[in-house]
């Protein structure tokens, strides 16, 4: 056999083989994994267990509510967080999206 047949067989054999039907369901299996991936993610976040709220005075922030099983069960509710790892804490520290405050600078998104 020429040279040439054989390597249009083989071409012809790829070209068979990689058909849109098994393209598009490789596609699907990766966009799975990336979606796992992603919830996985999404779920493992840390967790200590603690509802914090801002203490009467407005200076300091008080532990509300230590959940059952946490890593935290030790930690009595009421206490006064000061500071987490040396760096001091403030009441606006509880805000989860600091762009609410209206301290902050609006944010334009153009």
């Amino acid at each position: 056999m020429p040279g040439g047949q054989r390597g249009g067989s083989a071409t012809a054999a790829f070209s068979k083989a990689t058909t849109p039907t098994i393209v598009m369901s490789i596609a699907a299996a990766c966009a799975a994994m990336l979606a796992l991936a992603v919830v996985y993610v999404a779920v493992s976040q840390p967790w200590l267990g603690l509802r914090l709220e801002r203490h009467p005075s407005g200076t300091a922030i008080r532990i509300a509510h230590v959940a059952a099983g946490s890593p935290a069960a030790a930690i009595r509710p009421g206490q006064i967080l000061h500071s987490v790892g040396g760096m001091p804490l403030e009441p606006n520290d509880l805000v989860e999206e600091p762009d609410t405050l209206s301290t902050m600078p609006p944010t334009n998104a153009c």
